[in-house]
């Protein structure tokens, strides 16, 4: 497995939620490409802020997603937060653009 990961981020509100996540998995599931949000996630874990390593609190994931099953949490970020690329990604996602 490898060491590199990457964040999704979803804000609501004042609270802001990321979680990471291995960067080509989850490229591939935000494109719409059926896979396991288990093989996208590095970590089933829900952070206010990963640089810091500071957990959501279970009433803020309750209060924000009705419910504190991180899985859960995890695929509404995905679906409906932003990720953040890879430089690698991003060359190559414009490589393909300009190809078109």
């Amino acid at each position: 497995m490898s060491d590199k990961f990457t964040t999704a981020r979803l804000s609501r509100g004042q609270d802001r939620f990321e979680i990471l996540v291995k960067p080509q998995p989850a490229l591939d599931y935000k494109l719409g490409k059926p896979i396991p949000i288990s093989q996208v996630l590095m970590i089933e874990e829900v952070y206010s802020d990963s640089g810091k390593g500071t957990r959501a609190s279970e009433e803020k994931l309750q209060k924000n997603f009705g419910t504190t099953d991180a899985v859960r949490v995890a695929e509404e970020i995905m679906k409906s937060g932003e990720l953040q690329l890879t430089t690698e990604q991003r060359r190559q996602l414009i490589d393909e653009k300009r190809r078109q």
